[in-house]
């Protein structure tokens, strides 16, 4: 019998290993190091040439696992039988069966090459017998200094503060404490008291005289005054009244003045809305101002003390003080003042998210996301932020209190601390796998934590539990890329069939179908085997012979006649 090597479009058999060209050793060695092949999982045959007495190169037989991605200049040799090996696009003529295979071949293995001709594979290469072991010298090491060596590259940079949240906030504007206060002489407790006091009595007096239309305590007491004038104690008191009154309701008007005019020096005078603030009816409401500021801190002691008082404020007053505040705040935006802004927004109108907001628009990251943590407690929008600032560890301490476990492995791989990523890859992985999510699972294990094998068999469990099967089972495919494999699994899938599952396997060989054409006629002898057998049983699956024969209008008809007659 003569065998013969014949010409294929395609390669039928399984990828079994190299030809390495070249006459020295040496020059066989540098390539299996540059190919990253270990001596111990691979074995090698010298090939001779055509020339006698001379060597052409070696067959380097390697196992599937440790196949190269690279091969360079290479030719691959694929194994036709047991101990057959011939080269890419190939087959031999006439065809064996194994067992003639093995018969005729039964003492050693051959290569078959069309230019190197039939070459018997008889004693593999003895490297222990061949490398010689170079002469070791005796020599003593000696420890070096230690040094500083400079990074050839700077692959993170971290931002570490040296102080604490409260310690940069409170410096993000510090003034000069004002050399008076805002009025020469505020009230005190004493004349506060007083105050109220007069109040509580115009107020009965007003209730009595029933003939006067009272609208305000001014005019309680001018109508009271009118009245009575004969008592002249009556009148000292209204007359103190008045000018309390008057005390209190200027320093108002110049805060709203200086507000107006200097709102950087107006905000140490100004008064917090809706802290220590009891607002009432027209009548007695007030609201404090016994301190002011010596600077516009955010967190800290800000304060001082600079005797007692208060202004008595009804609910149009409060309103207006507070939309004079919203719109000194955003007047100090426009200026590019964000912290004075933010300050406002937090201390004095107690709107945090406004504040955290003002600050971040400011790409003041860090005392935004301490906002966000201390006011809000939204570690979400913290982490943001810190990620923002480069404060890589105080955004994963915020990411892990959410629970966002993916971002907390992503920040761990950016500052190339892998252990620690692949410990939270993993319980997104085991999260997405316990809901049944397959494909993010997957992903996960395949772009994340760099594991194909395990990304592989998620996918194959969500085909085999008929979760998302289609695309399971597509996205399995298209991660395998080379042919040959990819075209036993699929003889795997379509051997363990089910009868549900015939539609969905018959969709995924159209999409591959139509994206590996070495492939084509392999796939479509598949989908007439399957379509065949399953016609009796489900005439609808005869759709799918258009798809396969394209531009067959008799094909066409007749499936539409053999689905009309399969009814009845």
């Amino acid at each position: 019998m003569e065998l013969q090597l014949n010409p294929h479009q395609q390669n039928l058999s399984p990828k079994a290993g190299l030809l390495i060209a070249g006459s020295a050793i040496k020059s066989w060695l540098f390539e299996l190091q540059s190919l990253g092949l270990s001596l111990e999982n691979i074995t090698c045959f010298p090939i001779p040439d055509t020339t006698p007495n001379s060597l052409w190169g070696c067959l380097v037989i390697i196992p599937e696992q440790h196949f190269p991605i690279d091969i360079r200049q290479h030719q691959i040799i694929y194994q036709a039988f047991s101990k057959v090996y011939i080269p890419e696009k190939s087959t031999v003529f006439p065809s064996l069966t194994e067992e003639d295979a093995c018969s005729l071949f039964s003492r050693m293995s051959v290569l078959i090459h069309p230019y190197l001709g039939f070459i018997e594979l008889s004693t593999p290469i003895n490297w222990i017998e061949t490398v010689q072991t170079p002469d070791l010298w005796e020599t003593k090491p000696i420890t070096p200094a230690n040094s500083l060596t400079l990074p050839s590259r700077i692959k993170t940079l971290l931002i570490n503060p040296s102080e604490s949240t409260d310690e940069i906030i409170s410096r993000i504007e510090t003034q000069p404490t004002p050399e008076k206060p805002l009025l020469d002489k505020p009230l005190n407790i004493f004349e506060k008291a007083l105050l109220l006091f007069y109040k509580i009595i115009i107020s009965i007096a007003s209730n009595i005289l029933l003939s006067f239309k009272a609208t305000s305590a001014s005019d309680n007491a001018q109508q009271l005054s009118r009245k009575i004038k004969e008592d002249s104690l009556l009148t000292k008191m209204l007359e103190h009244f008045n000018s309390l009154e008057n005390r209190n309701q200027k320093y108002l008007d110049k805060l709203f003045d200086l507000l107006a005019k200097n709102p950087l020096e107006a905000l140490k005078y100004a008064i917090p809305i809706d802290d220590g603030t009891h607002r009432g009816s027209e009548n007695n409401g007030s609201l404090g101002f016994s301190k002011y500021r010596d600077s516009l801190a955010l967190f800290g002691n800000n304060t001082y003390s600079y005797g007692g008082g208060s202004t008595s404020m009804s609910d149009s007053s409060v309103e207006r003080l507070r939309r004079q505040y919203r719109g000194t705040a955003e007047q100090l935006i426009r200026e590019g003042k964000y912290s004075e802004a933010a300050f406002v927004y937090l201390k004095l109108l107690k709107e945090y998210y406004s504040a955290a907001q003002t600050l971040e628009k400011g790409k003041k990251y860090h005392e935004a996301a301490s906002v966000y943590i201390k006011y809000l407690h939204n570690y979400h929008q913290a982490a943001i932020c810190c990620e923002n600032a480069n404060l890589i560890h105080k955004a994963i301490e915020c990411y892990i209190k959410t629970e966002q476990f993916e971002k907390v492995g992503d920040l761990y791989a950016k500052i190339e601390k892998h252990d620690e990523a692949i410990l939270y890859y993993q319980k997104v992985a085991d999260n997405y796998h316990t809901a049944g999510q397959f494909i993010k699972a997957s992903l996960v294990y395949k772009n994340k934590m760099h594991m194909f094998d395990r990304a592989q068999e998620i996918l194959w469990e969500g085909w085999e539990k008929n979760q998302d099967a289609f695309n399971c089972l597509g996205l399995y495919f298209g991660n395998i890329s080379d042919d040959t494999l990819c075209w036993q699994k699929l003889q795997q899938v379509s051997a363990s069939l089910t009868n549900k599952q015939y539609h969905s396997f018959l969709d995924l060989l159209k999409n591959v179908f139509k994206n590996r054409l070495e492939l084509q006629p392999n796939i479509k002898e598949l989908a007439y085997e399957i379509i065949s057998t399953q016609l009796k049983n489900d005439s609808s699956i005869s759709t799918y012979l258009s798809f396969f024969v394209p531009n067959d209008p008799l094909l066409i008809k007749d499936t539409i006649r053999f689905r009309l007659n399969s009814r009845f």
